[in-house]
């Protein structure tokens, strides 16, 4: 809604291009005619992000350097690099404006050599301030966001059975292994996992097989 509502934005720049959020993140704003929507992910994930049709086109991280600036931008960082945002803000120069940083504040990885002014053009993604911000406009005005959602989400989880494989995982030890494998970034980027700690004897390995 930000991103829609907030004026002259002509492309939005997605990192984690093939992760769960931000493929939904991608949906809703094709679905909202976003004039651009671009991807950035890793080497290995890039063909699995390009085949689910959902951003007009899909970089690596070593593609920083060749990346479309000649439109104003924002940058959805959920890849929490600070070296990576650096590069990006050099590169999209006065057509970026702004960075929004996505994720605890643990997870990021902080950049080494400054050069710009501290924090420049970034926002903060706080799901307590967001939430709380949806109850009050909610109860200013009937926006029908809720209604939105309930149709974009069933939409999004139709589209994407195509692309994912809904998997179980049991166990301390097999939840360790599940969370390697994605840490490495060598977990298959169609895989999703409903994780429990409690073993079940009724549980399948994979789920939405035909």
């Amino acid at each position: 809604q930000l991103l829609v509502d907030t004026g002259m934005i002509n492309s939005v720049l997605i990192s984690c291009a093939s992760s769960k959020t931000a493929l939904a993140l991608a949906f809703c704003l094709r679905m909202r005619d976003m004039r651009y929507v671009f991807g950035l992910t890793s080497k290995e994930h890039q063909e699995f992000a390009r085949s689910t049709d959902l951003y007009h086109e899909v970089y690596t991280y070593d593609d920083i350097a060749s990346l479309p600036n000649n439109h104003t931008v924002v940058y959805m960082d959920f890849k929490c690099d600070g070296e990576l945002r650096q590069e990006i803000t050099l590169r999209m120069g006065t057509n970026l404006m702004y960075n929004m940083v996505i994720g605890p504040a643990f997870f990021q990885k902080k950049m080494k050599d400054q050069v710009f002014e501290k924090r420049a053009r970034e926002v903060l993604f706080d799901e307590s301030t967001w939430r709380e911000r949806r109850r009050m406009v909610a109860e200013v005005t009937k926006t029908g966001r809720n209604e939105k959602l309930v149709y974009s989400y069933k939409a999004f989880v139709e589209r994407m059975k195509t692309f994912m494989k809904m998997r179980r995982i049991e166990g301390a030890d097999a939840l360790k292994a599940m969370y390697t494998r994605i840490y490495e970034n060598s977990s298959d980027p169609g895989d999703v996992y409903m994780c429990s700690l409690q073993k079940e004897d009724t549980a399948v390995d994979e789920i939405w097989k035909d």
